[in-house]
């Protein structure tokens, strides 16, 4: 039996599935909601014998495997090596069957016997007493505890090394894993994290990678070392492509639609114990590239949550600018009752769930933060320079547009000085969209309302056109709307037979259209007209509303306008 085979035999599929779809028998199948598109009506059927699926709204089927891959949102190798975790099958010597997998898998081995060793001293261990009353002082409860594996690194020098040397472990390999290191002098082997209260950092996987130690203080220190001491750069483990606590995160991300970025791993803790379990922390370093990549196969909408002081505020900014040139949608919790969100937790709990719900749109953030600088004309212009790398940031051009439109209301500019200046600021070229014209015959249309041309061209080939009907089009009909309607649900013949509609509909029928070889091509370039028309006159209504809204409801106004802006492309 091959490997894929052995998983598929142990592993069932509603067992595979159920995490992220509720599932209900009915019959000899099992229904849940669709996970790859939003309903309200579970349209997802699981055959448990056969181990399959499908969708029969968004029309997705496939296996546990294919299931994996697109959850998950990785490749197959990324979907074996889950899966095979989880039946407990060793791929080691299958497809992943070479030296340099045999390094990361040894690696990864020595991390989790490192692991199972810390958490071992913290709860049953006497020399890990100081650990448990740490832990205790701190709040974080026995759940937390075992969620996150957390544990306590004794203060001797060479425990760990010790029992890793037993376990038949090679020095190279235990050094290479970046849980010990060799002295100054190179003559001795011992442990890295020595009095220390352990995080474990897992990968995508949910294997353990590195860890991060935070230093118990003691009452009369000769010297206080490092409060947070982290795995160096190793073959398995690099801090500027992981997050600490996103394994056990990414569900609720999903679920959510939304992931928080914190600082430091009692914030995660603290914010998991109070049920707000969407949140994931840097690796003491800045924002990177990779771990946005990380972020965007999960979610697009990206909750800041920085310390308040100066250092976390600038890191803020920076990674405001970095989120933005990779199209997140952005908002900042603003913390109320804490300089971070462990303090705020346990100073007011409710204060930190109220705060996340209340997150503040990100531009708004820093326009607000830069404003406060502006005393003059003078200031005005130092301010606005400090958005040209906002501006240049946003890749969006509709984001861009956004927050010139921001602009332009808190700083009394006209939007055509405010582009004109970061024009000449940046390399960022103002283009204005030109939406592209439907190659229908432009005479025509402009001498007949469209409306009653696309319900002619519907009417005259009627057979070919009406597999194209769709309800979703009932809104670019705005005069017509139960003409279309008919044409959608009955039959032309018996539409006919109706004393008033059927008159309009042989009118429709013997009306004099151009020659046109592509009908269906020339009826969907209308429908892009149209609905082109129907999305302006609702940007232009969102418009009169948003002179008139107040500040809380400008935000939403905004949002819509961009969602309305995004279906035009």
């Amino acid at each position: 039996m091959d490997v894929v085979s052995e998983i598929k035999d142990k592993l069932n599929i509603i067992d595979v599935i159920s995490p992220y779809s509720m599932l209900r028998k009915r019959g000899s199948n099992w229904f849940g909601l669709c996970p790859f598109h939003n309903e309200k009506t579970a349209s997802f059927s699981v055959n448990e014998e056969r181990g399959f699926y499908h969708c029969f709204g968004c029309g997705e089927s496939g296996d546990i495997f294919s299931f994996v891959e697109k959850l998950e949102h990785t490749d197959f190798k990324g979907a074996l090596e889950i899966l095979a975790k989880q039946a407990n099958v060793d791929i080691s010597k299958s497809i992943l069957d070479n030296k340099y997998n045999e390094k990361k898998n040894k690696l990864i081995e020595i991390n989790e016997l490192a692991q199972k060793f810390f958490s071992w001293i913290l709860k049953e261990n006497s020399t890990g007493n100081r650990g448990r009353v740490y832990v205790k002082s701190r709040g974080i409860t026995q759940e937390s505890i075992d969620e996150y594996q957390i544990g306590y690194a004794p203060t001797g020098f060479d425990n760990l090394y010790k029992m890793l040397v037993k376990k038949g472990y090679t020095d190279q390999d235990i050094i290479d894993s970046g849980v010990c290191i060799r002295t100054q002098k190179g003559d001795k082997i011992i442990d890295k994290f020595r009095g220390r209260l352990m995080f474990p950092i897992q990968n995508i996987s949910g294997n353990v990678v590195g860890f991060s130690g935070r230093h118990i203080p003691l009452k009369n220190p000769k010297f206080e070392p490092p409060k947070y001491l982290n795995t160096g750069e190793t073959t398995i483990f690099n801090k500027g492509k992981i997050l600490y606590g996103f394994n056990q995160a990414k569900e609720e991300i999903v679920q959510k639609g939304y992931v928080i970025l914190s600082e430091g791993q009692m914030n995660i803790i603290s914010s998991y114990q109070v049920n707000v379990k969407n949140i994931v922390a840097s690796m003491g370093t800045a924002l990177t590239p990779e771990q946005l990549k990380l972020i965007s196969r999960y979610t697009k909408n990206l909750y800041f949550c920085f310390d308040n002081d100066k250092a976390g505020q600038a890191a803020l900014v920076r990674g405001i600018k970095l989120a933005l040139n990779q199209d997140f949608a952005l908002r900042v919790v603003i913390l109320r009752e804490g300089s971070d969100p462990d303090e705020e937790i346990k100073k007011d709990s409710d204060r930190w769930i109220l705060d996340v719900d209340e997150a503040e749109d990100a531009l708004d953030f820093i326009i607000k933060e830069y404003k406060k600088q502006y005393h003059s004309i003078d200031d005005k212009r130092v301010v606005l320079q400090n958005f040209v790398e906002i501006f240049t940031s946003c890749i969006n051009p509709i984001t861009r547009d956004v927050l010139v439109q921001k602009l332009s209301s808190e700083f009394n500019l006209s939007e055509e000085t405010l582009l004109e200046y970061f024009a000449q600021k940046s390399d960022v070229k103002i283009i204005p969209k030109v939406v592209k014209e439907s190659p229908v015959p432009s005479k025509e249309i402009e001498s007949n309302d469209i409306e009653e041309y696309v319900l002619a061209l519907i009417c005259q080939n009627y057979d070919n056109l009406k597999e194209y009907l769709s309800l979703e089009h009932r809104p670019y009909f705005e005069n017509n709307k139960i003409i279309f309607e008919k044409l959608l649900s009955d039959d032309l013949e018996k539409i006919i037979e109706e004393p008033e509609i059927g008159k309009y509909i042989e009118e429709l029928l013997t009306k004099n259209l151009p020659n046109n070889e592509d009908v269906v091509s020339t009826f969907l370039d209308c429908l892009k007209l149209m609905k082109i028309k129907h999305v302006k006159k609702q940007v232009l209504i969102l418009k009169e509303r948003l002179v008139a809204s107040d500040e809380d409801e400008q935000d939403t106004i905004l949002r819509e306008i961009e969602n309305l802006t995004r279906n035009l492309s």
